[in-house]
């Protein structure tokens, strides 16, 4: 089921990376080490900002995590606040994956709405959230 919502600002920690997808979830892993060892609390799950196709296996990639206080980044992880915004979204569980984005793209196709951002996944336990970022 796609559905749209609101999504408020929001203030994240981000390593930006460039490779394997594959491998986001090892830099999801070490920025949590990193925000755990600063002592900064998470405010939500997880995810992946694209900045290229995310169905090719090399990419560009933000992976964050969002933050309920400021903290100072250094040379790996950004911290960078995003206005509140609305979205366009689904969720998956399991091989979906394909499926979900192809069910946002004909509906952004058939409905003519106007997608203004990159892609994102949230990472919820077993479930997948996309979200298109959107007017």
């Amino acid at each position: 089921m796609i559905k749209t919502k609101m999504v408020p600002d929001e203030l994240i920690a981000v390593i930006s990376y460039t490779g394997c997808f594959r491998k986001t979830i090892r830099i999801l892993r070490e920025l949590e080490e990193w925000l755990r060892a600063n002592k900064v609390k998470i405010g939500g799950s997880g995810f992946v900002i694209f900045y290229t196709s995310p169905f090719e296996d090399e990419g560009r990639y933000d992976v964050g995590f969002p933050l309920e206080e400021e903290i100072a980044g250094d040379d790996r992880v950004n911290i960078v606040r995003i206005p509140g915004h609305k979205v366009l979204y689904t969720s998956y569980k399991g091989s979906g994956r394909r499926a979900a984005y192809e069910s946002l793209i004909d509906f952004v196709e058939e409905n003519n709405v106007d997608v203004i951002g990159s892609p994102r996944e949230v990472y919820h336990g077993d479930s997948v959230e996309i979200q298109f970022p959107i007017i």
